[in-house]
């Protein structure tokens, strides 16, 4: 069987490293974006079965990406997540 393939997208390179990590210990795919725009750029070229997002990002947000998304891949689940309680 093959691992389905998760996209973090997270500016923080730490966090999105141990996202990806703990992602890649459980037995699935990881490939990894900075920002929205750097995954939409990444999805052109490799198919993902979930987008986990953070929401503030710089260059192009969470929520921006969500949109963008829903537009162009409509068919891939996203989960946005943030570290800020507003």
């Amino acid at each position: 069987m093959t691992a389905s393939t998760i996209m973090v997208v997270e500016d923080d390179n730490e966090l999105r490293e141990a996202l990806s990590e703990t992602l890649q210990l459980a037995g699935f795919t990881v490939l990894k974006a900075k920002d929205g725009v750097d995954a939409l750029q990444k999805l052109t070229n490799a198919p993902v079965n979930l987008i986990v997002s953070d929401i503030q990002m710089p260059n192009m947000d969470g929520q921006t990406l969500l949109k963008k998304l829903k537009n162009i891949y409509s068919d891939i689940p996203v989960m946005l997540m943030t570290a800020y309680g507003t």
